[in-house]
């Protein structure tokens, strides 16, 4: 009997436990029900003690804020730009001297010149070329 009064005891106290977790969960459950009704609620409350005046002086920060934000994104851009346009003359500006002296000497080497003596400090470029072998390896009267 003392054994089955133990039971019965534990029973009734698993029975009590379960029976305050299913009230707590439906209060929960309730309340997350009534939360949004209640936060809906609020916002109209505080929008009642909004002024006109209040709501146009925000509008007007965040109009200014946003020209603001638009004219440093604006300025960061151009910055990026005339970067990335500088790096862009001077790739072209290698490449552009890189076909001058190549087609410098081969201009030079077609006129019979020396490539190293067209472009020796001192010399002038316009100087008639040296007079170029004929086919016998003499030079051409």
């Amino acid at each position: 009997m003392v054994q089955e009064a133990k039971e019965k005891k534990e029973q009734d106290r698993l029975a009590q436990e379960r029976a305050y977790s299913q009230d707590l969960a439906k209060r929960r459950k309730e309340e997350a029900l009534r939360r949004p009704a209640n936060e809906e609620e609020l916002q109209i409350a505080q929008g009642f003690k909004i002024s006109d005046l209040e709501l146009a002086d925000a509008q007007k920060k965040l109009d200014d804020a946003a020209g603001r934000l638009k004219k440093l994104n604006d300025e960061k851009n151009a910055a990026k730009n005339r970067q990335k346009s500088l790096v862009e003359a001077q790739e072209r500006l290698l490449a552009t001297e890189a076909d001058i002296a190549k087609l410098e000497e081969e201009l030079a080497r077609l006129k019979g010149e020396n490539p190293l003596q067209s472009n020796a400090p001192g010399q002038d470029a316009t100087a008639a070329p040296s007079p170029q072998p004929n086919v016998n390896g003499k030079p051409a009267p």
